[in-house]
């Protein structure tokens, strides 16, 4: 084997072990925003989405966007509003530099979110192939 490949094996091991490092112990994270309806022209359908604070964002792209992120960069999570889990994917907002999380309508509905509310969202990063619920 040259230098070359045995550093590159290396290279691939320790990433390995650093994904293994995350995602051996659940991180749980959480943040408090204002929900925003976002409508979409044409298609005229309405998305509701809560954007993540920046500082939290760039922390959760660092720690987890090569090891938790799918090939469209979407990272898959267990979010929780109130007494409402469900799970979903953060998506990287390049304007705001951070994520925005969308609030299906059953969640919406389950804790009577609306427009303009300030509320606070807990979640928790999940691996690559995890089980949809």
């Amino acid at each position: 084997m040259t230098d070359n490949k045995i550093l590159k094996s290396l290279h691939a091991s320790q990433r390995w072990a650093e994904a293994a490092q995350v995602n051996s112990s659940p991180a749980y994270y959480h943040f408090t925003a204002e929900v925003w309806l976002w409508s979409g022209g044409e298609a005229k359908a309405s998305w509701y989405f809560v954007t993540m604070p920046e500082a939290l964002g760039q922390t959760i792209k660092q720690n987890y966007g090569q090891t938790h992120a799918s090939r469209n960069g979407l990272i898959r999570v267990e979010a929780k509003i109130g007494q409402t889990k469900w799970q979903t994917s953060l998506l990287w907002h390049n304007p705001t530099k951070s994520y925005l999380v969308a609030l299906k309508a059953a969640v919406r509905k389950s804790e009577e979110v609306t427009v303009g509310e300030k509320l606070t969202l807990e979640f928790s990063p999940l691996p690559i192939g995890a089980k949809k619920d």
